[in-house]
């Protein structure tokens, strides 16, 4: 794995993102956080898994406009397709993840950490939201879901629809992070709430969760390929090309 790392904290996995200074996710990171999942969800040491960055700036930026953008609509789909079996990957393991952000969760890198049941966040400057309406697309379905589960209407509608970037505490205050600390403990804050859930017997823990993700998740499988299209059909619009044109700008 060239773009992730895999490191060991006790019963807890440490899954690394390290694809340069802003983790933007390209084929190469969906393939390589895949196979991440796949080894931690096949050791039966593995406990629990903490979401990480290598990098202090950017938990992740989102999706690698500069790599996708000038892909054909079937290669494009492709890879759509690789990044929504992700984030049900990483939502339904039947093991305890908490997302460590220590830096920016922006569109694609929010979705990932939306997809751990549990968010650490460090104080500072860094923001999290999904953008994508801004951008001129809708937030993946899944996603989509798991903020109306998390949050009541009127707040799911704001972040969704309004598309803005929120700071830690805005994010606590909704009930998006768990948890808010200095940034130099992000990390060993959610290594420690990963290994308190790790303690509990993982029979028990897998169905709790199972409890709680597979009413989304029976909402989200049977629509999943509609709105994968309806997705792609407005990344490839000219209102859609123009906002992520600019968006690219800034990578």
């Amino acid at each position: 794995m060239e773009q992730v790392r895999l490191e060991a904290e006790g019963p807890v996995a440490i899954v690394r993102m390290a694809h340069g200074a802003n983790n933007a996710i390209g084929p190469g990171m969906v393939g390589d956080l895949a196979g991440a999942l796949d080894t931690v969800r096949a050791d039966r040491g593995v406990r629990a898994v903490v979401l990480a960055s290598a990098a202090d700036r950017y938990f992740s930026i989102g999706l690698d406009l500069p790599e996708l953008l000038p892909l054909p609509k079937a290669a494009f789909e492709g890879f759509m397709r690789s990044f929504d079996l992700l984030c049900v990957d990483l939502y339904e393991l039947p093991k305890p993840t908490v997302a460590a952000i220590s830096g920016h969760a922006t569109a694609g890198g929010a979705i990932l950490a939306l997809c751990c049941d549990r968010r650490v966040m460090g104080t500072g400057r860094s923001v999290m939201g999904l953008n994508e309406a801004r951008l001129g697309v809708p937030v993946p379905y899944l996603p989509d879901r798991v903020v109306r589960d998390l949050l009541d209407g009127r707040a799911a509608r704001a972040v969704l629809e309004d598309g803005g970037f929120m700071r830690c505490d805005e994010l606590e205050a909704l009930g998006l992070v768990d948890a808010v600390v200095p940034p130099g403990r992000v990390l060993g804050e959610a290594v420690a709430r990963a290994s308190a859930l790790a303690a509990h017997p993982p029979g028990a823990i897998a169905a709790i969760k199972r409890n709680r993700t597979e009413a989304v998740l029976a909402a989200v499988r049977p629509a999943m390929e509609a709105k994968r299209r309806e997705f792609i059909d407005l990344w490839y619009s000219d209102a859609a090309r123009a906002g992520l044109r600019e968006a690219m700008e800034r990578f």
